[in-house]
């Protein structure tokens, strides 16, 4: 036998999957964006994949990133590009191809020499058929390492720690 808390009628319970499937929906309409770094011969490769979760057609996509030089910048065919070096501003706008609803789109990146920091910001501009939009500001976590980073940053330290054992091992004879 399920009991009732006192104050929750059976209308309040009814409501309560309604209010869930809500709050759902209203997160599944939001873009995304994900990224992924990785570090080679002095510069950060930042690497996203945008997904639009929106019913309208997204058109552009802003990551704000600190000022500084943005080297390599890059979409996929039928996508464009653009970079404001005073406001730290990086688009990825549609251009002959489109940002199909709940399709993600990869190969977004650009090179640079400043490194990730903990969050990354992003602004979406959707479009209606009637002429309307829509705009949605979102965090994404900063991109992070790739596994070959990740490994190639491992067997850096441990062969840092090797030779600095050694060293001292000589000088203790």
């Amino acid at each position: 036998m399920v009991r009732i808390p006192s104050g929750f009628g059976a209308a309040s319970l009814a409501v309560m999957p309604i209010l869930l499937c809500i709050s759902s929906v209203a997160n599944a309409q939001t873009p995304t964006v994900t990224g992924v770094s990785s570090f080679s011969s002095g510069l950060y490769r930042y690497n996203y994949t945008i997904t639009n979760n929106s019913p309208n057609e997204l058109v552009d996509v802003t990551i704000h990133i600190n000022s500084g030089p943005v080297l390599n910048l890059t979409a996929p065919t039928g996508y464009s590009t653009n970079y404001d070096v005073n406001l730290g501003l990086v688009d990825f706008l549609e251009n002959t191809s489109v940002f199909a609803t709940g399709t993600p789109v990869s190969g977004f990146f650009f090179d640079s020499p400043l490194a990730p920091t903990r969050f990354g910001v992003f602004d979406a501009l959707t479009a209606d058929s009637l002429g309307g939009s829509a705009s949605f500001t979102g965090t994404t976590l900063a991109p992070s390492p790739e596994p070959g980073s990740i490994a190639l940053l491992g067997a850096a330290a441990v062969s840092g720690a090797f030779l600095l054992r050694r060293k001292r091992s000589k000088k203790a004879s």
